[in-house]
């Protein structure tokens, strides 16, 4: 899957802030994303993440050194935005920090009241990762995945509880309710 043209513009808006040659963003595209250019359709988002985190570094060591003026596109609002969005190697990832928080949410409204804190989130990732002493970031994507998982069991678990039971003895009228025809 590749990235779409506003991600490929930002990119080159970043070439163009750290004044950065063609080659050098040729080599700096080959090095982040293993591509030749933002159009090639194997450009990963992943790997767009990791050339914008290194043009970011590019772009601040040469501010650094005064060799570019502080960029004044709007688009370049923090000089640590994507070099902070990447994740320690090995380390929980920004898309997997989404779905937990998205499947908590989900999860939140089919517990009773006094599991709806983060104590009982903090318990459910205890429980999956079998560590009792690991906060949600801190995770590694293995262990990010345990808690992803144990999540989705839980939500499916609570909406199936929820769901009204068939009637084992149904009534003459319910039958014919069902009937197929």
């Amino acid at each position: 899957m590749s990235i779409n043209h506003k991600q490929k513009g930002l990119a080159h808006i970043y070439k163009s802030a750290a004044k950065l040659g063609d080659q050098d963003y040729r080599n700096l595209l080959r090095a982040a994303a293993g591509v030749r250019s933002c159009a090639d359709p194997e450009m990963s988002q992943d790997g767009f993440e990791r050339l914008m985190a290194s043009l970011e570094s590019v772009l601040d060591d040469r501010l650094a050194r005064g060799e570019v003026p502080t960029p004044r596109d709007r688009h370049i609002t923090s000089l640590s935005y994507w070099r902070s969005k990447l994740p320690r190697e090995g380390r929980i990832n920004s898309r997997q920090e989404k779905l937990i928080r998205q499947l908590w949410a989900q999860l939140q409204p089919h517990l009773p009241t006094w599991q709806q804190g983060n104590d009982y989130l903090a318990a459910i990732v205890a429980k999956s990762t079998g560590n009792k002493h690991i906060g949600r970031h801190a995770l590694t994507r293995e262990e990010a995945s345990l808690v992803i998982n144990a999540l989705r069991d839980r939500l499916s678990y609570a909406v199936r509880a929820t769901q009204p039971k068939p009637n084992p003895h149904p009534t003459p009228k319910e039958k014919l309710e069902d009937a197929p025809f």
